[in-house]
């Protein structure tokens, strides 16, 4: 049991960093993790802490927004990266895109019971690699 708890806990956490959370029912955020608002275009630098897999969103760690340093790098999943080609771990990458959210479903345990919620799902959404070429 033990085990399960610091699984559960872990897989929480790493959501919980990477979206916020909010009611499924309300209205999705005005803004992303970037500070701004949704579908803006914008041009990011950061890069992928982990080699791409096929089953998974990829992870971009961003570290500046149209040229302005980030005073924390923000980690984001992006979406839109379809194989071929994939980003790679590891590699100062400089994107162009926007952020997105969706209305999600998932699970967490409340009171020792696992129940459903809903949340905003933020991604970045991938609409030209600019560098490296890949």
């Amino acid at each position: 049991m033990r085990a399960l708890r610091s699984t559960s806990f872990a897989a929480s956490t790493f959501l919980l960093s990477i979206l916020p959370l909010a009611a499924a029912t309300e209205n999705p955020p005005k803004d992303g993790l970037l500070g701004f608002e949704l579908h803006t275009p914008l041009i990011v630098e950061g890069y992928c802490p982990d080699a791409p897999r096929k089953d998974v969103y990829q992870t971009l760690v961003i570290q500046k927004v149209n040229g302005n340093a980030l005073k924390t790098p923000v980690r984001i999943l992006i979406e839109n990266v379809n194989p071929p080609p994939n980003l790679p771990a590891n590699t100062p990458l400089v994107l162009k895109g926007y952020e997105n959210a969706q209305d999600l479903k998932g699970v967490t345990i409340k009171d020792w019971k696992i129940v459903a919620v809903g949340y905003w799902g933020i991604f970045f959404h991938l609409t030209e690699v600019v560098s490296p070429h890949v």
